[in-house]
């Protein structure tokens, strides 16, 4: 009745019945079922409202999309308020041949060997089961101090929902990203991001349009590489993953270097712009039938050596490439196309575009990275009005101490040594970075580790974007940091989550929280005891009075129309100054009757067992 009522379709309750009966599961096949694209996360904010509307909490939606929901405390009112932060949208990739709308239909989770994994999509878990974690710790009635949770919106698509957050939105002091993908580690640090556009136009020597007088067929053909290992292009840059761009295009360059000619009339190459890509097509135009086996034959070589030489460094995927070929069309027909010298030119840009690991720090970790995320260029019309450009999409990511400004200018040198048009960077993010001594969200989270594993957390930084560099920038004094379960392969369509890690990483969540409830309430329980003490009221009385005198100080009249003599020595700074010119007092004036302290007790009251500041 339980998982009916959250809407659980018959499939869903089936697989529920496989996993730990706890509403962090339950809640996150229910958002496998909920279309959650970016930009399209509507649905999924229809459900939170109607959750928070069921169960009594407050929540408002902002101009940007996010989603704040507050619950008030039930038994610790002095408590403060903790936020829990995650994301709404996923990464839609599917595999090659799976007819999936993801605008639509449900995420077809299964189980595979103790992990979460679905059927030839992306899963989703990054962030669902944040989300989920999140809408969980509401729901549990055993913590009883104020919470605050904070959904964003197109997280994976330029971080648009934390870019424009309400500065004045959130209340806590401390923050908790549920965004990591490592069990039992704490996330204190990531790197930033911009996005850099270039684009090459050929001139118009290098078009063939439709010949007028020449009668000539032609023979179209088109190749798709698909289902390559991919990945995310932060977290598993330094992996020396194959990107189906780079691939593509040196199958091309390996086709033109065998004296083939061919003509390539359009090319779109990878996923989402946070993924290394993993697919890839193509279409030409052939001057000779037989050229078209050659060609095929060469492309599958080029795959195959490819596949065979990443298959040492990662776990391989089994890359497929398809090939087809269409009627052959007269030489009146046909569309304009790009001659043999500039199909090869676009083929070398394409692989002489920078990818991969820019700055590596002495400890091996990455410091920055390009990755080359889209390459698009589409077929022309055949009255030739619209010629063929070739956009490239890059994603730079860099950590906090590195300069973007190197980056930038590897990209711009590419673009001007290929006459490429430059367009200023867009989608910015900043990094965020915690400090290990002086973050009480840090001391928070790896007390509540210890108590709950009896162990210290691993704590690191991450090459990866979170949204707690935006979010922090628009709350300087807020804490934070960042946890979250093991989820492997994200961005891709091997993505999946570790069963037996999310219940131990609500666990954690939970007695951190409980943690924070119970110091902060004794800590302004006390204080407002202390403010009551004659201790306390005697040093308010005397700070009161020591400003009222200070106020009261006599101003010194000036003299405007005629300056004081000027006494020898002036200008000068004495030595010391005299003591006549501070103690000098009006003779006969009344002194303040002084303060009798001798009644207040010898020790102050007793001071809280946790020592921390509240903003």
């Amino acid at each position: 009745d339980r998982l009916k009522r959250l809407g659980l379709s018959p499939r869903s309750i089936d697989l529920a019945s496989m996993l730990p009966h706890h509403n962090v599961f339950s809640l996150l096949l229910r958002l496998f079922e909920i279309p959650r694209a970016s930009l399209r996360e509507d649905a999924v904010k229809n459900f939170v409202r109607d959750l928070a509307q069921q169960h009594g909490w407050w929540y408002r939606v902002d101009q940007s999309g996010n989603m704040l929901i507050r619950r008030d405390a039930t038994t610790q009112p002095d408590a403060e308020r903790i936020c829990l932060q995650a994301h709404m949208d996923i990464v839609t990739i599917a595999d090659s041949g799976k007819a999936f709308d993801f605008h639509r239909d449900p995420i077809e989770a299964y189980m595979d060997n103790g992990w979460l994994t679905a059927n030839g999509t992306t899963l989703g878990a990054d962030n669902g089961v944040g989300v989920a974690t999140a809408l969980a710790i509401l729901m549990d009635k055993s913590i009883t101090g104020p919470l605050e949770v904070l959904l964003t919106a197109n997280e994976e698509n330029g971080m648009t929902g934390a870019r424009g957050l309400n500065s004045s939105w959130i209340q806590s002091k401390m923050l908790i990203n549920l965004d990591s993908e490592e069990a039992n580690r704490i996330t204190m640090g990531c790197a930033g991001s911009f996005m850099k556009r270039l684009k090459w136009c050929p001139g118009e020597s290098s078009i063939e349009k439709t010949p007028s007088a020449k009668k000539k067929k032609y023979y179209p053909f088109h190749i798709r590489i698909s289902n390559m290992t991919g990945g995310h292009s932060g977290l598993m840059i330094h992996k020396k993953i194959c990107s189906a761009i780079h691939e593509l295009a040196q199958g091309v360059l390996d086709v033109l270097n065998a004296g083939i000619p061919i003509h390539i009339t359009s090319f779109h190459g990878g996923d989402a712009q946070n993924s290394i890509p993993s697919s890839a097509i193509a279409s030409f135009i052939a001057e000779r039938p037989r050229d078209i086996t050659s060609a095929i034959g060469i492309f599958d070589h080029r795959i195959l050596g490819s596949k065979l030489l990443e298959s040492g460094r990662v776990e391989g995927r089994p890359w497929a490439m398809e090939s087809s070929t269409g009627s052959p069309v007269r030489s009146e027909e046909r569309q304009p196309m790009l001659t043999v010298d500039a199909t090869r030119t676009l083929a070398e840009i394409l692989t002489e575009a920078p990818h991969g690991c820019e700055e590596l720090s002495p400890e091996g970790h990455v410091e920055s990275s390009l990755s080359l995320s889209r390459a698009t260029m589409d077929a022309p019309n055949t009255e030739g009005e619209l010629p063929p450009q070739m956009t490239i999409l890059y994603k730079a990511r860099l950590s906090r101490e590195a300069s973007g400004d190197d980056l930038e200018n590897s990209m711009d040198s590419f673009g001007r040594a290929h006459d490429m048009q430059i367009y200023p960077k867009e989608s910015q993010s900043l990094g965020w970075s915690a400090h290990p001594l002086y973050s009480f969200a840090l001391q928070y989270l790896r007390e509540g580790h210890r108590r709950t594993f009896g162990e210290d957390p691993n704590m690191q930084k991450v090459h990866g974007g979170l949204e707690l560099g935006m979010i922090a920038e628009k709350y300087p004094s807020l804490d934070c940091a960042s946890i979250g379960a093991e989820i492997e392969n994200a961005h891709t369509t091997r993505e999946r989550l570790k069963i037996d890690t999310v219940l131990p990483m609500y666990n954690w969540l939970k007695a951190t929280i409980d943690l924070f409830h119970d110091d902060t309430e004794r800590f302004h329980r006390q204080t407002r005891r202390h403010q009551s003490t004659p201790r306390h009221r005697a040093r308010r009385a005397l700070r009161e009075f020591r400003f009222s005198q200070i106020a009261k100080k006599p101003q010194i009249p000036s003299n405007k129309s005629k300056p004081p003599p000027t006494q020898p020595g002036a200008g000068k700074p004495s030595a010391r100054p005299s003591c006549a010119t501070t103690t000098t007092r009006t003779q006969g004036a009344s002194r303040a009757p002084p303060l009798v302290l001798s009644a207040l007790p010898e020790k102050a009251t007793s001071r809280a067992t946790r020592t921390w500041k509240l903003g």
